[in-house]
């Protein structure tokens, strides 16, 4: 965000419960005004602030239109519990589902809390940040109606391919290997190797370009805005169309949002906020790298491979799946495989503020929101892996209910000319309600009735059905003081009490504390003849806390099954303990340390912001597995300790201000170092695993280690010769996954123990999968009434996070 010369003191910032001047902050606080990105051609919200706002993180959960989006706020704290950051739409927790659900043209201002100062008057929602949306609101026109249309329109590509074998160099590698395989095979003659003329195969085929395209986007809003001074309102509605760069790939969403603010007299004001999102998401393809179906996978699905038969129909025959075998690859999955997502997102919140007294607001909200999500996926019995079993279908109906009522009360006065006090208590109730249905079967008789006729499936047996219904509450008191002398001395304090239904009966209920200090050294006497525009010292500490895990973890659970013992000629419903209890299961709890500088020149057209923390998470929600002889499989508990430390930092400069010409940069960087620092009596937790042979630790957590560490063995480069191998067995650098790859030109793996043999005592640190920096920078070129934005996202040393990407 670059902001105009003098705005500072001016800007309203959106915290918790509340609005401070920019230039009273007390906390960590990113802001982003919208018309400074309403020209970037983008339908996310999360690709117009990638890079914007110094520690935090944007990212597409899988790249494919219409995907949630993964937003990281100063790094990752939580091992089983989730890492999103609470969401804020017009004051309603937990309005939206993620960033997908808004139309980017309907927002007024964001703003991020990243420090505990910020977000512990959040409770137990703040350990990971907060980002409070404030939508657009009417204005008074005398009566008058503004009516405004928007429409963009672009296309995406593939930024790049993978750079991979073509037919020729396959078929060379695979003669190689087959020289390679046995001493007999070096005197045969080339007729018997598997190609004999790999130049006659050229390039063969190119998966990566038969699978992608240049996919076109548009964008279209209207919007309707205006009132008088007692009566404002702003409607708008949108239409998005998105198709993915991967073929089948498709994204639609309509939208639509009612903003009506009424002025009831000059002790009451009220208002309501409506709005409805919907959309259809298409991603037929399954696999798209990695190492998970590797045989089907576009990226290593092999060049000699062909695409099509000689008669023009897709070929099903992988010649490459070990011994040859008919294989689902990839054009199957892109034109055959339907698996359609369909989301309905509702948000309705109605507001009062009373005046009674001077001085005294007090406001009350009540919001109800409602989520679906809608799965139907079929496989159709034309896919070459369906042809002897028939068809496969399944359906999943998601719902969840928000119900949210809000009070505060807030006093603000001036005591004489110099103390300025300020203080707000606020009680909140929330109940939560999650509906899921899944229907699947397999072997019907047509593929156009499958999916929507489950019940015709020949075979009951192959019909499964499962559901479930939860309910999670929350109860809140809340409390704020802020008060400062002068100006100068600035002095926050917030206090939480939360009780949530997720933890034990004895600890339920949990206090999240904090506090903050600024002092605006440029308003001292001694600062006066200062050539800066601004400098202020801010220091704040903190306790936020983490609930998001699932509904009953403390309590046993049982599950019915309806494959157990057969009783006569039934297989009757049974129940069995699924879950056992935690009586001292409590709350994940983040202290974090924060300490900023803010910095203005030459008339505030350099601002620089720098920002300094470290976080301690302990009491960590981890699932820990049991003894088999307990009968379960693993028990959520509290251990375990994680930290964070980074530095952030922020410029924004007006470079140059002509009447017909101007230019403004913003820049951004990160730095975020996030460690294990005790993992419990277990040693490790593994989460990933490789899928086949041994099952050795790729991704887990280790104490002293990153927290996103990959692990895997030291490559070692490849057998030279068979002296080579004949003096290992003395020297015991190397070893190999079995005596098969003993032989020259296989891979070798360093032997970290010098023990010869190959097993996770071998197995080190290849690297962390977090950016060692990353940020952004924005420039925005205006000439007269036309402006030229322009965004660059930064990440530095960003490692590989998948198998495909980085060998172990």
């Amino acid at each position: 965000m670059v902001n105009k010369a003098g705005d500072l003191e001016q800007v309203e910032i959106a915290v918790g419960y509340g609005t401070v001047k920019k230039s009273d902050l007390t906390g960590a606080v990113s802001t982003v005004k919208m018309e400074d990105l309403e020209n970037i051609p983008v339908p996310r919200v999360d690709q117009m602030l990638a890079g914007r706002i110094a520690g935090a993180e944007f990212m597409s959960t899988d790249g494919a239109p219409g995907s949630g989006t993964t937003v990281r706020i100063r790094g990752t704290r939580s091992i089983s519990a989730d890492n999103e950051p609470l969401y804020i739409v017009d004051g309603v927790m937990d309005g939206i589902n993620n960033l997908n659900d808004l139309n980017p043209s309907d927002i007024a201002s964001i703003s991020v809390l990243k420090d505990a100062s910020s977000t512990a008057i959040y409770g137990s929602r703040g350990a990971n940040g907060v980002i409070i949306i404030t939508t657009k609101s009417g204005i008074n026109r005398n009566g008058k109606t503004d009516f405004t249309a928007r429409t963009s329109q672009g296309f995406a590509q593939m930024a790049g391919y993978l750079d991979l074998m073509d037919a020729t160099q396959f078929a060379q590698l695979i003669n190689d290997r087959y020289y390679y395989a046995s001493a007999a095979n070096r005197t045969k003659p080339l007729e018997d190797y598997p190609y004999p003329d790999p130049l006659s195969l050229g390039e063969g085929s190119n998966w990566q370009d038969a699978l992608t395209r240049s996919a076109p986007f548009s964008n279209y809003s209207l919007t309707v805005s205006g009132g008088t001074n007692a009566t404002k309102f702003f409607i708008s509605g949108g239409y998005d169309k998105i198709d993915g760069v991967i073929l089948g790939s498709e994204f639609k969403r309509y939208q639509f949002r009612l903003n009506l603010d009424q002025t009831l007299s000059k002790y009451a004001k009220a208002g309501v906020r409506v709005a409805y999102s919907n959309s259809t998401q298409d991603q037929p393809m399954r696999y798209l790298g990695a190492y998970n179906n590797w045989s089907v996978s576009f990226v290593s699905v092999a060049p000699v491979v062909p695409i099509y038969n000689p008669d023009g129909s897709l070929n099903s025959w992988n010649s490459q799946n070990y011994s040859g075998g008919v294989s689902d690859l990839p054009l199957f999955d892109a034109t055959l495989r339907k698996n359609t997502t369909q989301t309905g997102t509702l948000t309705s919140m109605a507001y009062v503020d009373i005046m009674p007294v001077k001085n005294i607001v007090a406001h009350s909200s009540i919001s109800y929101s409602k989520y679906d999500i809608n799965n139907n996926a079929l496989v159709p019995s034309t896919m070459p892996s369906r042809a002897t079993a028939g068809n496969a279908t399944s359906k999943s109906i998601n719902q969840n209910d928000n119900l949210l009522n809000e009070n505060t009360i807030t006093y603000k006065n001036t005591f004489g000319t110099e103390h300025n006090f300020d203080a707000m208590y606020g009680f909140t109730v929330q109940m939560r309600n999650f509906y899921r249905v899944s229907v699947s079967g397999s072997g019907y008789y047509s593929d156009e009735t499958a999916l929507w006729d489950i019940g015709s499936i020949p075979d009951k047996q192959n019909l499964n059905v499962s559901g479930a219904k939860e309910l999670q509450t929350r109860v809140s008191h809340l409390a704020r003081l802020n008060y400062n002398y002068a100006r100068k001395y600035y002095l926050t304090a917030t206090l939480r009490r939360d009780g949530a239904s997720n933890f034990a009966a004895n600890n339920k209920w949990a206090y999240f504390p904090s506090a903050a200090f600024r002092w605006n050294v440029l308003n001292e006497n001694f600062m006066k003849n200062s050539s800066l525009s601004d400098f202020a010292i801010r220091l704040s500490a903190g306790t936020s806390g983490n609930d998001a895990i699932s509904r009953y973890q403390s309590l046993s659970r049982l599950t019915s099954t309806t494959s157990g013992y057969l009783f006569g000629d039934g297989q009757p419903v049974a129940f069995y303990p699924s879950g056992i209890a935690n009586s001292g299961l409590k709350w994940e709890k983040t202290t974090t340390y924060n300490a900023g500088i803010d910095l203005s020149f030459f008339r505030k057209r350099l601002e620089v912001t720098i920002e300094a923390y470290r976080s301690n998470t302990s009491d960590l929600l981890l699932s820990v597995q049991m003894p088999t002889q307990t009968g379960f499989a693993s028990r959520l508990m509290n251990f375990g300790k994680t930290s964070n430390k980074g530095l952030e930092l922020t410029i924004n400069y007006d470079i140059m201000r002509k009447r017909n010409f101007g230019w403004a940069a913003s820049f951004t960087a990160a730095h975020n170092q996030q460690m294990v620092e005790d993992i419990g009596l277990v040693g490790r937790v593994v989460t990933n695993t490789y899928t086949y042979g041994a099952q050795y630790m790729i991704n887990g957590y280790q104490s002293g280690y990153p927290l996103n560490a990959i692990y895997g063995f030291q490559y070692g480069g490849v057998w030279k010769n068979t002296e080579d191998i004949a003096q290992n067995q003395i020297d015991k650098k190397y070893v190999s996954a079995s005596a098969a790859y003993l032989v020259p030109g296989r891979q070798r793996y360093i032997d970290q123990n010098n023990d010869g043999l190959m097993n996770s005592d071998d197995m080190v640190m290849l690297g962390d999968a977090d950016p060692e920096m990353y940020g952004g920078l924005q420039n925005t070129f205006r000439y007269k009434k036309y402006s030229f934005p322009s965004s660059l996202t930064i990440l530095l040393e960003e490692i590989c996070t998948t198998l495909a990407e980085c060998s172990i």
